[in-house]
């Protein structure tokens, strides 16, 4: 059980990685929604600009049109002073033209820039939406990942509790006490060391279960699931010298049941280990960067030593 809860918090941490990337990614989202707005403050001061310049064109064009007007009507009047005024006037007619042309030309500059800064509106608003479709993507599949990760938490302790029932029920039936069961004489390396031990001996038991004494009790001497302090249990005799409680059948049985208990605990860490639910969310993300992963490596509990592993539960001499 240790390694599944080590694998939860490596999960849990991975989550809280997940997390803090998905903030980042708010924070550019809202970086890019400022820019975009001081885009559209720039776009709106030259839309501006260019009303104003165009109002200045059309006043231009409208004192251009009446100089010409008196120019004509000077010309109608007189002739040498006409020529002499309309000099004048010709000289401002060319200025206010050059201005005219300085104008058009700065009216063209500021549409041309009004047309990138509209671009680059439509770029920014395009990489906004495909932020705010990667945000809302990653959320969905945290919400699915912590959903299969509270399923598979659910189903764990559930096994366990199931697994525990089935070792109390089998310590109960053996005679262990609770402190023994405790002290970790249930686990899965002890289990599969009872089972060698008992296949080795089961032509003694059965021997030892058709030799039993003619007072219709005999002792379970030979059963090594027998724990030290444990009362010695007696059974009845049947027709065949084998009861419902003598130690051929109740360690067949007890036999039969830690097999098939063996079997659910190696069955459920295959299960485990083929159906990683990080492990299948990892494919739907992008690849982690090599300082995230330099992260993750020093974040990552080191392997336990020798020194720090659990002691094994010693093995009960009961031959």
């Amino acid at each position: 059980m240790g390694g599944l809860f080590e694998d939860l918090k490596r999960i849990d941490r991975k989550l809280i990685r997940h997390y803090e990337f998905q903030e980042s990614h708010l924070k550019a989202v809202k970086r890019q929604c400022d820019e975009a707005r001081k885009f559209e403050k720039v776009t709106n001061e030259i839309r501006m600009e260019r009303d104003v310049l165009q109002g200045q064109v059309h006043s231009y064009l409208a004192q251009i049109s009446s100089l010409k007007s008196k120019i004509e009507e000077q010309r109608c009047l007189v002739g040498a002073y006409e020529r002499q005024v309309n000099a004048e006037y010709e000289v401002h007619l060319r200025k206010l033209e050059s201005r005219n042309e300085d104008l058009r030309s700065s009216i063209t500059q500021k549409d041309k820039q009004l047309k990138e800064a509209n671009e680059q509106l439509r770029q920014l608003y395009k990489m906004l939406k495909s932020h705010e479709m990667l945000s809302w993507r990653k959320k969905t599949e945290e919400r699915v990942f912590i959903t299969i990760l509270k399923n598979d938490l659910q189903a764990i302790w559930n096994e366990k509790i199931k697994i525990e029932d089935e070792f109390r029920r089998l310590k109960k039936f053996c005679g262990y006490k609770d402190n023994d069961f405790q002290a970790g004489l249930f686990s899965e390396d002890y289990v599969g060391t009872v089972l060698r031990r008992s296949k080795s001996t089961s032509d003694l038991t059965l021997q030892g279960g058709s030799e039993m004494e003619g007072d219709g009790l005999s002792p379970r001497k030979d059963n090594p699931f027998t724990a030290p302090n444990t009362p010695v249990c007696y059974s009845a005799k049947n027709s065949h010298g084998e009861g419902s409680d003598s130690p051929a059948y109740s360690r067949q049985k007890i036999l039969q049941e830690l097999t098939a208990i063996e079997k659910k605990l190696s069955k459920h860490k295959e299960e485990m280990k083929s159906r990683s639910p990080w492990k299948a969310g990892m494919d739907a993300h992008e690849k982690p960067t090599s300082t995230e992963k330099e992260t993750s490596d020093k974040n990552e509990p080191s392997p336990r030593t020798d020194a720090e592993k659990p002691e094994e539960p010693k093995k009960q001499n009961s031959e």
